[in-house]
């Protein structure tokens, strides 16, 4: 006797994982189908069937962005060709191969290893220009959540006041250039730089402010630490 207003199981069918697209022939968008949840907690009603919630993305710009590292090296490849033949010239192609972003073509990302079906549905590419130290710095210090002020913030936990000099900044920023990292590789750089520092100012009340400088990024120098007694003492001896 099988029993009545049973919850079907989880595992009765191959569940499909996350958010999948479908391409739409007559108008050439992108419709996007998410699962939404059942009222027993998973993807499956009552008969066991997967619940699907459509989304007209008629009006949904869809922004597609990655690194593509290496694909550079695809475009130079191409740019680079000799013509071989009788009565052709030996030698480079004349385009500048240093500025590859403006000859990016749709072939040149089917080489990379991206699909022709999901290329033909990205009407626009654009490529972007590798950072420069100034805005390696902005990055730095400008935007609402920036490395030096977030460790700013923490080291004012400790009562201890944190400060980069424009040398230290300029290091930073030329070392992530240097590595190719960009800016994903300035978080490493203030935090190895910054990593002793952490752990004293817990334990040591007696710090009251700590200045990194530009040699402490590239020759790994100790950060210049004032201490309040010194402090302390400097302004006794200038009243007196």
């Amino acid at each position: 006797i099988k029993p009545t207003n049973t919850i079907p199981s989880i595992q009765k069918k191959n569940p499909e994982e996350g958010i999948e697209l479908s391409t739409d022939k007559n108008n050439n968008s992108i419709s996007k189908v998410q699962k939404e949840p059942s009222k027993y907690g998973h993807h499956y009603d009552e008969t066991g069937n997967i619940i699907y919630d459509k989304i007209d993305t008629t009006n949904i710009l869809f922004i597609v962005g990655g690194a593509f590292d290496g694909i550079e090296n695809i475009v130079k490849n191409r740019l680079g060709k000799k013509t071989i033949g009788f009565g052709a010239e030996n030698g480079l192609n004349q385009v500048d191969v240093d500025d590859w972003q403006k000859n990016l073509t749709t072939g040149d990302l089917v080489k990379f290893g991206l699909i022709p079906e999901f290329i033909g549905r990205i009407p626009i590419i654009a490529t972007l220009d590798k950072l420069s130290t100034e805005d390696l710095i902005r990055i730095l210090t400008e935007p609402k959540n920036a490395l030096v002020k977030q460790y700013k913030k923490l080291l004012s936990l400790d009562d201890v006041d944190l400060e980069f000099t424009d040398g230290a900044l300029q290091a930073i920023a030329d070392m992530a250039i240097s590595r190719h990292m960009g800016a994903r590789g300035l978080r490493s750089i203030v935090e190895n730089s910054l990593m002793d520092v952490m752990y004293r100012t817990p334990s040591d009340d007696n710090i009251q402010e700590v200045q990194i400088t530009k040699d402490v990024i590239t020759k790994h120098a100790e950060p210049k630490i004032t201490y309040k007694e010194d402090k302390a003492e400097k302004t006794s001896e200038a009243t007196k």
